[in-house]
């Protein structure tokens, strides 16, 4: 037997014992009323000894799973990844599509069209030999080094290389660590330790347990891709690059690969702690020449273009916008090319084509193409405006409405959902006095809401990182004696304010004693601190509860799973709300009053918990989903858009997320919303003919 199961009997053996202890001391004092009713007392320990000893081995659970990692999650990592990353972003990467479009039929493993430098820490660069694969190179570093290069140069292409090479390692070696690409843009959102955010990204990205998660990483069995360092937001830049030193120091055997941009590099206060960097080179006028002169008459108009404007070849410096113009004037007359203006202005031109043309390519009933690029421009708009790249459902929040209004819907529904519940329990347990209980408890909770528990359910969501990470620094228990007092102080008062009206309000419209008064008062505040202690101890444990059946999109599966666990916490809530005011009223007044009064508690207390511990959630993602449907700015459903978006080249799907094929098309797409009323001619402005 294992010590979780020894405490819990050894718990379950006292519990027996006092509560004999207790029955018999309660069969003489209390009033013999209560007699008939003292046989429920053992049901009910059978109910918290079955409770405790759950509770018991589901927590030394990790601990055992800590020691013994499943080798079916092994191979299902290392499937996701391929299928996630090599399947979906590699093999249908721009690059790719520009030779199937051009009927390149190329391998897989060809050689890149461009040339790279390589260097330690110290020494002076020198170049790849040709032909050499990135796989070489990284051995070379010793498996820790950065990937830099100009936007669209083909860092995330040259790293998803590597890790396919990788997969086929850890595939034919159980020893050999699992490449696993996380990219860095979430990690701001949050700015926790690198292995904290490791194992969470790993765990609810490729949906693996998270205690075989934590073990490959204690145990050097994973070794992370970051992917986009350029992508974190500015500010937190140099706090990101602090945080994978300090992992590396503590993890000295770890092998990682970092990609960023060479100019944003270059302004970064510290280097990273590689063992050396692989640079991209720009491609050369040669190199794309002898791309082009491979096409025959498909690019005719591109290369008379090229003659006519030397400002193209600077455009076509890297291959991504060199895979866009092939995708965008495949096949066009010769001369149809507008030249002249400015690198920015050429580019600007290229990716209105390439939209255009893609919208007619792919073309859609369902998805008319201005409809279609005011889409893409919000969904462009959402994630740059939260220094993100990787979309889920799970980001739709009230400030994803582009108009007034959505607080005030959500709130709303918020108001309706818990009024209802509350104030039809009250009429039917106390009448007219428990209708106005609990409608003034709704009412109680709307504010609440709209003041400091959205406050608290912004950083649930991860809307507010300062929030969240003044949240968990106050759960952990790191906080200065004032935070305490002043943190339980609020509670109190709160939880005295509501027992002392609710007293009040049954004393007057009963004209009972101050002694029952009390009682009720009493109870009201024992049930909010219940209440507020379990609501505030469960929320940061849900935070990263992921579902494993990723298919619902409203509401999502993680709201899904959330709010069934919500759901259980909420009833167990509503049974210790109800356990109090029916022994402090049966004793003040009568049993049948106290146990009506319970009831009516212990309603108020569940839906409050669900609402908060998921139920909100829930709701919210019903009234913005609706909201932005009857707006047209993105329909419901979402996914088969989503779908077509992904046909169109413009997003690519990795397991359950979307991104936008490269960062410079997302960038684009935000462009065209500046504002909702703007919307309309900024489409017309930069898609002339749509």
């Amino acid at each position: 037997m294992g010590r979780s199961q020894t405490r819990a009997v050894v718990l379950g053996v006292v519990c027996v014992g006092l509560l004999g202890v207790v029955t018999n001391v309660a069969t003489g004092a209390l009033p013999e009323s209560w007699n008939p009713y003292l046989w429920i007392a053992w049901p009910l320990l059978l109910v918290v000894l079955g409770v405790l000893v759950t509770m018991e081995i589901r927590r030394v659970r990790p601990e055992q799973n800590h020691l013994h990692s499943s080798p079916r999650s092994r191979e299902l990592l290392i499937d996701r990844v391929r299928r996630y990353w090599i399947r979906g972003v590699l093999d249908g990467s721009l690059y790719q599509k520009a030779r199937i479009e051009l009927g390149l039929q190329l391998r897989i493993d060809a050689p890149h069209p461009w040339q790279a430098l390589v260097a330690r820490p110290g020494s002076t660069a020198r170049a790849v030999p040709p032909g050499t694969s990135v796989t070489t190179v990284f051995d070379e570093l010793d498996q820790l080094m950065l990937i830099r290069g100009a936007p669209g140069a083909g860092k995330t292409t040259m790293l998803l290389e590597l890790v396919r090479d990788l997969l086929q390692r850890a595939t034919d070696d159980a020893r050999h660590p699992i490449p696993v690409v996380l990219p860095l843009s979430t990690w701001a959102l949050t700015r926790e330790p690198l292995g904290e955010w490791i194992v969470r990204e790993l765990a609810g990205q490729y949906e693996i347990p998270r205690a075989d998660v934590v073990q490959w990483l204690a145990t050097d069995q994973v070794m992370p891709m970051l992917d986009g360092l350029d992508e974190v937001a500015a500010e937190h830049q140099d706090a990101c690059v602090e945080a994978i030193n300090k992992f590396r120091a503590d993890r000295g055997t770890t092998r990682l690969v970092v990609t960023c941009r060479s100019e944003d590099y270059e302004r970064m206060k510290r280097p990273l702690r590689t063992y050396g960097t692989l640079t991209i080179q720009p491609l050369t006028r040669d190199q794309v020449r002898e791309f082009l002169e491979t096409t025959g008459p498909q690019l005719a108009a591109v290369r008379l273009a090229l003659s006519q404007d030397p400002v193209l070849w600077e455009l076509l410096e890297s291959p991504l916008n060199l895979s866009i113009m092939v995708l965008a004037y495949g096949g066009v007359k010769e001369g149809s090319i507008q030249t002249g203006g400015t690198v920015a202005e050429q580019r600007e031109r290229m990716l209105a084509t390439y939209v255009r043309t893609m919208l007619r390519r792919r073309s859609h009933v369902r998805f008319r193409p201005r409809r279609t690029a005011r889409r893409m421009a919000y969904l462009a708009a959402q994630l740059s405006g939260n220094d993100q790249t990787v979309f889920t459902f799970d980001q739709f929040n009230e400030f994803s409405v582009p108009f007034r209004g959505a607080p005030l819907g959500t709130a709303g529904s918020l108001l309706l959902l818990a009024g209802a519940p509350l104030a039809g329990a009250g009429y039917l347990t106390l009448g007219f006095p428990g209708l106005v209980l609990g409608a003034a408890a709704a009412l109680a909770f709307a504010l609440g809401a709209g003041l400091e528990l959205i406050d608290k359910i912004d950083a649930f969501w991860f809307r507010d990182p300062s929030k969240l990470s003044e949240m968990s620094h106050l759960l952990s228990g790191r906080f200065s004696s004032d935070d305490v007092f002043s943190y339980h102080e609020m509670r109190g008062i709160t939880a005295i304010v509501a027992g002392a009206g609710s007293g009040l309000l049954f004393g007057l419209s009963r004209e009972l004693d101050i002694w029952a008064t009390a009682a009720y008062g009493l109870s009201v505040a024992v049930a909010v601190v219940i209440v507020g202690w379990v609501c505030e101890g469960f929320t940061m444990g849900l935070i990263y509860l992921q579902s494993r059946d990723t298919h619902h999109e409203l509401p999502t599966s993680r709201a899904r799973t959330i709010a069934r666990r919500g759901l259980v916490i909420a009833l167990g809530v509503a049974v210790l709300a109800a356990l109090v005011p029916t022994i402090l009223v049966g004793l003040t007044e009568d049993l049948a009053a106290g146990v009506t009064y319970g009831g009516l508690l212990a309603v108020c207390a569940g839906v409050y918990t669900f609402l908060w511990l998921g139920g909100y959630l829930i709701a919210e993602q019903v009234v913005i989903r609706v909201m932005l449907h009857l707006s047209k700015v993105f329909p419901l459903p979402g996914r088969p858009f989503l779908h077509y978006a992904t046909q169109c080249l413009f997003l690519r799907r990795v397991g359950d997320s979307y991104m936008f094929h490269h960062l410079s098309l997302q960038e684009y797409f935000a462009g065209m919303w500046p504002s909702q009323h703007q919307m309309r001619d900024m489409v017309d402005e930069r898609l002339p003919g749509l």
